[in-house]
């Protein structure tokens, strides 16, 4: 492979042929990662004998275990590649900085898995900006933020979830005949934590959760209804069967 450096930046790569291929490069350090990656090639060597500076060489070690770090963090994290910080600071060569974002984001990654196994115990949908916190964050305070606060959702939907799928009794199955019904509810949630919207989400569950917990008031508040409606009739219905006899028995 020829190296060619010429202090300009063209669009690389200019031209390859038969093995050999002919780049130019803006800066070397930049050139170099950017080789490496389209090539799959390490010639961080070669660019050390011709191309780059003392300070630059000084760094290559650092820059090794650095690559090592993000190809860990970017299989770690699957899809969802490597946080903007992280990159930033991999092309800034601040190996440093690097694999310090690169830690915090390895942890919060664990949590993120962790997280994921929950949403799919009660099935719900990751929303998209859980991803969009850790490219944008990495595993800084807003992306635990975050984090946090979709686990919250997520564990007070589960109990949600228990109470509208548990056994009922007759009474509270009264109760909610007729009315809104908790599985729609957490439909409804389950819908909008996926939109993202989170305080939609916590309403919808509270909804839930109040409608399960009022069913049983509301059933014996329909059958003391019921009872004193019959009741009523049967009084009625005794006056007026009384009205008539009576009237019968005058005549």
């Amino acid at each position: 492979m020829t190296l060619l450096y010429t202090g300009a930046y063209t669009e690389p790569p200019l031209g390859r042929a038969e093995g050999i291929g002919i780049y130019r490069y803006d800066d070397a350090s930049g050139s170099l990662d950017h080789l490496e990656t389209v090539t799959g090639e390490p010639v961080a060597d070669r660019f050390a004998e011709v191309v780059l500076s003392d300070a630059d060489i000084a760094l290559l070690p650092a820059r090794a275990e650095a690559r090592d770090s993000f190809d860990a963090l970017v299989a770690a994290a699957g899809t969802w590649g490597a946080p903007d910080a992280v990159r930033a600071a991999m092309t800034a060569w601040d190996f440093e900085h690097a694999e310090a974002r690169m830690a915090e984001a390895a942890d919060w990654l664990v949590e993120r898995d962790a997280l994921l196994a929950e949403l799919e115990a009660v099935r719900l949908p990751a929303p998209n900006r859980l991803e969009q916190a850790y490219r944008s964050y990495g595993g800084g305070a807003e992306a635990v933020a975050e984090l946090e606060a979709e686990r919250a959702v997520v564990r007070a939907y589960a109990a949600a979830a228990d109470s509208v799928n548990a056994e009922r009794s007759v009474i509270e199955r009264i109760g909610l005949v007729g009315g809104p019904d908790p599985s729609a509810k957490l439909n409804l949630a389950s819908g909008k934590f996926a939109d993202g919207d989170l305080r939609a989400a916590v309403d919808a569950i509270a909804e839930a959760e109040q409608l399960v917990a009022s069913a049983a008031t509301a059933g014996w508040v329909r059958v003391l209804s019921a009872l004193l409606v019959a009741a009523l009739a049967l009084a009625l219905a005794i006056f007026l069967v009384r009205r008539r006899s009576s009237y019968t028995a005058a005549r």
